[in-house]
């Protein structure tokens, strides 16, 4: 794979494969989601093509270039948390919403991903439950951005 063109579905992988690994915590109280923000040295029409050519796999929601806005539409992916002999597993999906702002002669990238989970039994089954995202998705995504601008220079 070229540099700065790991796909969506790569990205998410990662992130999904890994949500909710270490979600352990002493608090009753949800951490506040970490900032998946960058500052990058490129102009705003740039920054844009650049952030459909990574979600070019992903199914888009909506994307407004006037407002600097992409929504993907949810990307079903795997869990690595499975039990039993039949191996059955959890089925995580994700969706990424990434905003654009100029900022000078950069733009500001922020990007944020919602998470689902759904167990394979029972009734907890029968919906999906929203999951706190580990950052992978975001960080996967703003890497994947820079390395791409980086390689169009």
């Amino acid at each position: 794979m070229r540099a700065g063109r790991l796909g969506i579905m790569g990205i998410l992988g990662i992130g999904l494969a890994t949500a909710g690994c270490g979600m352990g915590s002493l608090s009753s109280r949800p951490a506040a989601p970490p900032s998946h923000e960058r500052l990058l040295p490129a102009g705003m029409d740039a920054g844009w093509e650049g952030a459909l050519t990574i979600l070019q796999e992903a199914p888009l929601r909506r994307a407004d270039p006037k407002a600097g806005r992409i929504e993907t539409d949810w990307i079903e992916g795997w869990s690595e948390r499975s039990f039993g002999y039949m191996g059955l597993s959890h089925r995580r999906r994700a969706r990424l919403t990434v905003t654009l702002t100029p900022a000078g002669k950069s733009i500001r990238v922020a990007v944020r991903a919602q998470v689902e989970e759904k167990p394979p039994l029972g009734a907890a089954g029968l919906r999906w439950k929203r999951i706190p995202s580990d950052g992978a998705a975001e960080s996967g995504f703003l890497e994947a951005l820079e390395q791409h601008l980086a390689a169009t220079r």
